[in-house]
């Protein structure tokens, strides 16, 4: 109340004429205050010294430059917003505080027919995962890398046993897929070999370099899955969306860290779902939500998607880091380690209730894809 009649005071006395506005004025009129102005029927009389007296006279007129727009910062690199942009700088940042890898072994078998420049490229990469997460994946895990060409399934089939004879969950599925889609690529992190040394396989396409669309990106890809293990204690902890999708969208940004170029990368992972899953351009908010209720757990053998999983969970990942930064989530993920639940975690690290926080991602995953669709 005491806002509002000020407020009204205010405009009452700045509707009361004054002297000066009454009556015209006109140059030449003596005044008082040397320096003075007065506006009079839209001119500017200035008190002024003439020949030891001070007058009025009128001011020439100053013709404003039409203003200009003002420019949008272009400090997004073509990015969809400052959220976006937050989450990219976050992971970047953190990458860079990271010391250089120092010694690491790796015990690297290649299939009779594959490419040693393709191996040692995807390794590279994948060691650039390695340094992000190596506060929790110390630096003395060696690494065991099986690289098979597809004309070496077999090959491949045999040495997954001989170094890791307990795992053929899902390993079936993956001797499929590798059979009826040849130019698809395919990589794994499987957990530990039977010497405890990080195990982790890679079956490129028949056509994949090491410059094909989507294939750097994959070695960081794997070591976050493999880190997840390590920080939550058991992946199956946290929800289907976010397993995929963190290391979806970690893994991209690792191996694209320069700002520069990484919008095309992101819009290109996201425009790709017009190929391995049409139907996500079609969803609105109600049933976009629905999408990520029925994929909190894993399908059957352990599986999580591929309906979508990996990039509409990476662009959920994506406002989680650019909202609460690395370390929050990572904090989200060390609380399931302590069994907690993880809608109970999430919504602690970010400050939102559950539901609210949902609706916010899901608002922010249809605006990626408009952004995507440009």
């Amino acid at each position: 109340m005491i806002r509002r009649v000020g407020f009204l005071l205010l405009v009452s006395v700045l509707l009361i004429p004054t002297p000066s506005a009454i009556s015209a004025l006109k140059s030449g009129n003596a005044c008082k205050v040397l320096g003075s102005s007065t506006v009079s029927q839209g001119k500017v009389y200035k008190c002024v010294l003439v020949k030891g007296k001070k007058v009025l006279q009128v001011q020439p007129v100053v013709k404003k430059a039409p203003s200009l727009p003002t420019p949008v910062k272009d400090n997004l690199f073509g990015l969809s917003s400052d959220l976006a942009l937050n989450a990219f700088l976050e992971i970047t940042k953190y990458l860079n505080k990271q010391p250089e890898l120092t010694a690491g072994e790796v015990i690297l078998e290649l299939s009779p027919n594959s490419s040693t420049k393709l191996a040692e490229a995807t390794l590279k990469d994948m060691e650039k995962g390695f340094r992000f997460w190596q506060s929790y994946t110390p630096r003395t895990t060696k690494i065991h890398m099986v690289f098979a060409d597809r004309q070496d399934l077999e090959w491949f089939k045999a040495t997954m046993v001989r170094i890791q004879p307990g795992n053929q969950e899902w390993l079936p599925r993956i001797y499929n897929l590798a059979e009826t889609s040849p130019k698809n690529q395919y990589a794994g992190s499987n957990g530990f070999d039977s010497d405890g040394n990080a195990l982790f396989f890679y079956l490129p396409g028949v056509e994949t370099t090491p410059t094909s669309g989507g294939w750097l990106g994959v070695g960081p890809h794997e070591w976050t899955h493999f880190a997840q293990g390590v920080v939550t204690g058991d992946v199956t902890r946290g929800p289907c969306w976010f397993k995929e999708g963190q290391a979806t969208y970690y893994g991209n940004v690792i191996s694209n860290d320069s700002q520069v170029g990484w919008a095309k990368v992101w819009k290109n992972q996201i425009q790709s779902l017009k190929t391995d899953f049409p139907t996500f351009f079609q969803m609105e908010e109600s049933t976009l939500r629905q999408w990520f209720s029925e994929h909190e757990l894993n399908t059957s053998n352990n599986v999580c998607g591929p309906d979508g999983v990996f990039t509409i969970g990476g662009l959920a990942t994506e406002y989680l880091v650019g909202t609460v930064g690395v370390e929050g989530v990572t904090r989200f993920q060390l609380k399931l380690k302590t069994d907690e639940n993880w809608k109970a975690a999430i919504s602690d690290v970010t400050g939102k209730p559950f539901e609210r926080l949902m609706a916010d991602i899901v608002k922010f995953v249809l605006m990626q894809r408009t952004w995507a669709s440009k």
